[in-house]
């Protein structure tokens, strides 16, 4: 369980950066 909730929070992180940069852009 861990081990998965570890994956997803690396995968939430990694797909962030990219919502993050671009929401200041569609403003």
């Amino acid at each position: 369980g861990d081990a998965i909730k570890a994956a997803g929070e690396q995968i939430q992180q990694r797909d962030s950066k990219p919502y993050v940069n671009a929401a200041p852009a569609a403003k």
